[in-house]
């Protein structure tokens, strides 16, 4: 038997025996006080903040008096369901692709282009791949779902036989407190997961990274009622890994009129938040980083409306290699310097050309005008003389207008 048959077997006796940590007491949380510049931005929104450190034992909440209520935690849940899958044996390699059967998973009109392809357990997390993790919920199955949820203590622990969206349509519920909970006992090494698999979690639910603060987390959204046009509810649940400050778990709920309220408002809201306890501090990395100039361009952010998209074209056209943050950002490594990272794609509901040029180098202009056209760019300018060298403009499948310049 593999050492990873074993494990799962493990797994799944301590499943059965429903071994349970008993959690300690903790005090009340503190409340966040709102202040004119979170009012702003919380603005329509309902929000419900619960964070927790690991160290101390100190909470912090916005809203406290609804911590406790509960909602369906939609793709929040691909959290434990990573998990389970490795853990039951149903995955066994998280990089593993696994076709996508548009017949027996036929594509939503709300579908990104990313989805639309074959997934791994990993590009599934990260790109939050519906499909994928439904046929994942029928090979697990409902008893064995029950288990695990009752093992881990996760909400409700609803997971009716034979459903594979149980997460989805609100049978399955979770409030932020417990969410909470279920991420520290996880941390905390207390659901006896296996190591290696806590590794490929944590690997995979990287959000930001600034070289001395790290964002972990997922997010998850679902509309109220039945469609999509109206108002939605979501979730950022995750942890927080920075220098020396203590490690420290949070969930955030949200109520918008419309998706696109909530999308990018998740994260933004979440790190301000977790910056006013004093749990998160992405600049830490860039003020003492002494490879920046004073004054000068540091960082090219560019809106788009399909991540993958974005990533397939400045690939073929020019090379470009990225660190992917989830849903929610994906950053362009330095040229000659991955580690540092010189710009990033953010997701937007729809994008305005115009305004700044930005402006490449290439050493060969012929050769980049026909991988740009390879690519699928529109070529605007063709190759022209100005003062220095040569340039040609070009659009991107979003629709930026970029130039591309050469001094020979």
């Amino acid at each position: 038997m593999s050492a990873r048959s074993c494990h799962s077997l493990s797994f799944l006796t301590a499943v059965v025996f429903g071994l349970l940590v008993p959690m300690p007491a903790l005090a009340a949380p503190t409340p966040i006080e709102p202040d004119a510049a979170l009012e702003r931005l919380v603005g329509e929104r309902e929000v419900v903040f619960f964070a927790r450190d690991l160290e101390g034992d100190r909470a912090h909440a916005f809203e406290p008096g609804r911590i406790d209520e509960r909602h369906p935690p939609f793709s929040t849940f691909k959290i434990p369901n990573f998990l389970i899958a490795l853990e039951t044996g149903v995955v066994e390699d998280p990089d593993a692709l696994r076709d996508w059967d548009p017949e027996q998973r036929p594509p939503e009109d709300f579908w990104p282009a990313s989805w639309k392809q074959p997934q791994s357990l990993v590009t599934a997390f990260r790109r939050s791949a519906v499909w994928f993790f439904r046929d994942i919920a029928l090979a697990v199955g409902g008893e064995r779902y029950r288990s695990a949820l009752s093992r881990f203590d996760y909400g409700n622990r609803v997971a009716a036989d034979g459903n594979d969206g149980f997460w989805l349509d609100g049978s399955l519920l979770i409030s932020p407190r417990e969410q909470v909970a279920f991420l520290a006992r996880m941390l905390e090494g207390e659901l006896g997961i296996a190591p290696e698999h806590l590794d490929e979690l944590r690997a995979a639910s990287v959000l930001s990274d600034t070289g001395t603060c790290r964002l972990h987390g997922k997010t998850g959204a679902g509309p109220v009622g039945e469609t999509f046009e109206g108002p939605f509810e979501g979730w950022l649940v995750g942890w927080t890994r920075c220098g020396d400050l203590p490690p420290t778990v949070f969930a955030l709920w949200v109520r918008g009129p419309s998706f696109g309220a909530i999308r990018t408002f998740r994260q933004e809201a979440a790190t301000e938040l977790l910056q006013r306890i004093g749990a998160f501090d992405p600049r830490e990395a860039d003020m003492t980083d002494s490879n920046h100039t004073h004054h000068a361009i540091d960082y090219i952010e560019i809106p788009v409306t399909d991540l993958a998209r974005a990533k397939r074209f400045y690939g073929e056209a020019f090379g470009w290699t990225f660190n992917d943050y989830g849903d929610q950002y994906v950053g362009i490594r330095r040229a000659g310097d991955p580690d540092r990272e010189s710009g990033g794609f953010r997701p937007v509901d729809a994008v305005e050309p115009g305004g700044v040029l930005v402006i490449l180098y290439s050493e060969d202009l012929e050769e980049s005008v026909a991988k740009v056209r390879a690519a699928g760019g529109q070529i605007t300018a063709e190759p022209f003389e100005f003062p220095g060298g040569r340039r040609f403009h070009f659009r991107d499948p979003d629709g930026h207008e970029l130039a591309v310049w050469s001094s020979e």
